[in-house]
């Protein structure tokens, strides 16, 4: 778990994609984050990250203004999709 300020910006969210402990390769994929209130599972969020290291399952994405502008505890789902393949 992270703590991340209200109204916090600019910083970097990494993700290392993995299936069985095996880095994914990101190869005409899609990494999309999507951030959920905790209790109530509304969705706050949902954005593609920019993948960085096709083979090696790597992506990231950098918050803007308004992903952290309510206060509240939140989870991160992140959905991979590519042809004949889908984590999330």
């Amino acid at each position: 778990m992270e703590t991340i300020y209200q109204n916090s910006t600019g910083f970097t969210i990494s993700v290392a994609i993995r299936d069985d402990g095996v880095p994914v390769d990101l190869t005409a994929a899609t990494v999309t984050l999507k951030l959920y209130a905790f209790g109530t599972d509304t969705l706050k969020w949902s954005h593609a990250s920019i993948i960085d290291d096709i083979p090696n399952g790597l992506a990231h994405y950098v918050a803007i203004a308004t992903d952290f502008d309510t206060l509240g505890d939140y989870y991160t789902n992140i959905v991979v999709t590519k042809t004949n393949y889908s984590i999330g």
